[in-house]
């Protein structure tokens, strides 16, 4: 009986051991790859970020005498030339990212996770003024 049950504990544990891993979660090994060519992801984060939050300010402006492509271009730069970057190396990079889901998706997350951290901080900013 006891023979049994060190059998079975075994093979469980063996079980749970070689549990494949998840392939949608990113390592520090996927992080480290990224070509030199490429933008780093914790910038390339901090780049959409303000990116979303340009077209998000573009797409709610309602009286604005400049074409909203017009504007988007006007913004790009602007982000471009805080971020220290061009537009060939953002397009470069972001066709790298395109071209590994994982990782885009990844940076997409955590751009969503701080524009969320931005709303609900802009909230309480909002309540403590009233």
């Amino acid at each position: 009986m006891r023979l049994t049950f060190l059998i079975c504990s075994a093979l469980l544990m063996m079980t749970f051991a070689c549990k494949p891993k998840d392939p949608f979660v990113v390592n520090d090994q996927m992080l480290n790859s990224v070509p030199d060519s490429v933008i780093v992801v914790d910038s390339m984060i901090n780049i959409l970020t303000d990116i979303q939050l340009a077209e998000a300010y573009v797409n709610e402006m309602r009286s604005d005498s400049i074409p909203k492509e017009d504007r988007l271009k006007q913004y790009y730069s602007e982000i471009f030339s805080m971020h220290h970057i061009d537009g060939t190396s953002y397009k470069r990079s972001y066709d790298y990212y395109v071209g590994n889901p994982i990782l885009m998706n990844h940076i997409y997350v955590k751009v969503t996770e701080k524009l969320n951290l931005m709303e609900s901080e802009h909230a309480t900013v909002k309540k403590n003024v009233k």
